[in-house]
């Protein structure tokens, strides 16, 4: 059975946070002063910054846990703040995607992403990522979610304006009203029906729906690693197009509802993101720069492997092998603006 992988939900929530070490340093609180939009080029960028030192990139690790408990970690987000040229970078790590860890006992593994948060705690999951890919990582957050705990962030920040593709429309599997009938049904939200394609607004549980609905082709192949190639090059490019779509809704909801917004999502979370991170972040999202948003996916689309994890009895579970000294180095050069 395959399992529909909720990326879009862990970066909206990944889109919304971004801005918690905005303009900070490790410890420090972010200066709230605004920043000139622009468009123009890294240096053109760069003068709108104080003068002073170049300044590190603040780095955020987030990790989404489907379900409030027994969660799994499905997403894993290592969002970059350069705070030279005021850009923000996205890396997406898929879950299945094996990295080099010591467990809680001490024990040197080599696993999927997804078992980190059973075998090491979070000291080890942030030296895992920071001895892996030769970065740092300097505020980190693990959230836990469900569905309906989605619909209240959408709830703030609805309606939204996306294009419905042609073949979302239908009433079988892979269509955005069979997404409708299973999340109305576990959320308990009534359908506005969607019977059209096309650029429209969109509520809460449609936005939902609609972030979960993958057509049947993308599962089609009977080749493991095909598939699973498939369907992450599908979510990458929705997540992509989360970011487009998610900018005027931030700069029409203001920064004290986003304050409010950001404050709620971070509640009961673990997380090392303060409430001065929280207070600072709103004026920046507000300001997004226009143009695509700097966007890389480890471990990619070629040269990928995919194996059993020996550490399993059962041997079901699989994760992605690839060339890590060179996802390092990619890593290393999209985080540092190289």
């Amino acid at each position: 059975m395959k399992r529909k992988i909720c990326v879009c939900m862990a970066f909206t929530v990944a889109v919304l946070l971004i801005v918690g070490v905005a303009g900070c340093g490790p410890g420090e609180q972010a200066e709230t002063e605004s920043t000139e939009n622009s468009s123009e080029t890294t240096a053109e960028q760069s003068e709108t910054v104080s003068a002073g030192p170049k300044m590190p990139p603040v780095n955020v690790l987030i990790i989404a846990c489907e379900g409030k408990e027994n969660s799994f970690p499905l997403n894993f987000f290592l969002i970059t703040v350069d705070n030279n040229t005021n850009e923000v970078r996205f890396t997406n790590f898929f879950y299945e995607t094996q990295i080099d860890a010591v467990t809680t006992e001490g024990e040197p593994v080599s696993i999927p992403m997804y078992k980190l948060t059973e075998l090491c705690d979070m000291e080890g999951i942030i030296d895992a990522f920071e001895n892996m890919y030769g970065i740092a990582v300097d505020k980190y957050l693990i959230y836990r979610y469900d569905n309906n705990m989605i619909i209240d962030i959408f709830k703030h920040m609805c309606p939204i304006t996306v294009d419905i593709p042609e073949e979302y429309i239908g009433s079988g599997e892979g269509t955005l009203k069979k997404s409708m009938e299973r999340y109305s049904d576990s959320t308990g939200e009534e359908i506005t029906p969607v019977d059209a394609a096309g650029e429209q607004e969109l509520g809460p549980l449609a936005l939902l729906s609609y972030f979960h609905t993958i057509p049947e082709w993308v599962y089609a192949s009977e080749d493991d690693l095909t598939r699973k190639m498939e369907d992450y090059k599908y979510w990458d490019a929705k997540n992509e197009y989360a970011l487009s779509v998610y900018k005027p809704v931030f700069e029409l909801m203001g920064e004290q509802a986003l304050t409010a917004l950001g404050q709620s999502i971070m509640e009961g979370q673990d997380t090392n993101i303060t409430d001065d991170d929280i207070a600072a972040w709103a004026k920046r999202l507000t300001e997004l720069p226009d143009g695509k948003t700097p966007y890389l996916t480890i471990p990619g689309f070629e040269d990928i492997g995919l194996e059993k994890f020996e550490g399993d009895p059962m041997g079901s579970t699989m994760m992605l092998t690839y060339d890590k000294a060179e996802a390092a180095e990619k890593v290393q050069a999209f985080v540092n603006g190289e």
